[in-house]
């Protein structure tokens, strides 16, 4: 079901502010679910509102407003609340990519002297010498229930870093973007104006979230509209995925789909399977034609099943 809200007011002026609004609005609903210590798991919105609470009043003393704190993993629930914590704490979180080669790690780490970093145990192991302190993603512990946060957000201003992020360096070296809180807040806002989203979606998020588009509109705008997110790290997943999470949303690339069409063309590869696809097509043409139907979801109903069926 889709919001009423208009756009600024589901989300707020910083993304503390969206995520605050959002768990407002969508309390013990389910937020994400994704890898977490190596297997699925599921988190709400006030779950993750607390985690990430917590894991701010533990880190807050060890930053300095405004400071750059690397964050080199993939997709999971860890990596969600660990970026929400950071912002909390009014750090600046740079979404790294953990497999990215030692020279692009080495220019990273050069430029940003962080005193802290965040990451997986492999992604630590290579720069954790570069930082005093590091939170490992892989060693996040749940809380105790009855634990609860102590302190309050850091005060941001709208035009304050919320993240950086760097450029794949195709082209040259990684160049890091410095994003604005009012900057990714109008990305959302764009995204939520522009599609339909509401809490009966369903998301799939496959993409690397230390891409911008994947953050924003898998991830921000997602939170913001109630949308739950279903995260995966493996894009040898993405079809067991697909069967098993049955979105109604996907974020992809052109290289992401072409994976898909190409699985589709493996399956259709037998003779009987060609003759099918050729003769539905066919008689769907003149269905629409002569009657103004579209059987194509009866016709490739075993397609559309293998993509989650929504």
């Amino acid at each position: 079901m889709a919001s009423s809200l208009s756009s600024s007011a589901m989300i707020g002026n910083t993304l503390p502010e969206l995520l605050a609004r959002a768990v407002a609005r969508y309390g013990a609903r389910t937020a994400a679910r994704g890898p977490s210590r190596g297997e699925l798991a599921t988190i709400s919105y006030d779950e993750l509102d607390r985690r990430s609470a917590l894991l701010r009043d533990e880190i807050a003393p060890a930053l300095q407003h405004a400071e750059f704190v690397p964050l080199c993993g993939h997709n999971s629930l860890e990596w969600l609340i660990v970026l929400f914590a950071l912002l909390r704490a009014g750090a600046v979180p740079v979404p790294v990519n953990p497999d990215a080669d030692a020279a692009t790690l080495q220019g990273i780490f050069d430029e940003l002297a962080p005193g802290v970093v965040a990451g997986e145990a492999r992604a630590l192991a290579r720069v954790q010498h570069r930082a005093a302190r590091t939170i490992e993603l892989d060693r996040l512990d749940a809380p105790p229930v009855t634990a609860r946060p102590v302190g309050a957000d850091a005060v941001v201003a709208p035009h304050e870093l919320a993240l950086m992020l760097y450029t794949t360096g195709t082209t040259g070296r990684p160049k890091g973007v410095m994003l604005s809180h009012r900057n990714l807040v109008s990305n959302v806002a764009g995204v939520i104006d522009a599609v339909t989203l509401g809490t009966d979606d369903i998301v799939l998020v496959v993409l690397p979230l230390y891409h911008s588009f994947p953050l924003t509109t898998g991830c921000l705008a997602a939170i913001a509209a109630g949308v739950r997110i279903e995260l995966e790290a493996r894009p040898t997943r993405l079809a067991a995925r697909l069967a098993e999470a049955r979105p109604t949303l996907l974020i992809g690339v052109p290289a992401l789909y072409e994976v898909l069409l190409n699985r589709v063309r493996h399956r259709a590869r037998s003779r009987s399977a060609r003759l099918y696809v050729t003769s539905a097509r066919w008689l769907n043409r003149l269905l629409i034609r002569r009657l103004g139907l579209n059987a194509g979801r009866l016709l490739f109903r075993p397609l559309q099943r293998a993509l989650g069926g929504r």
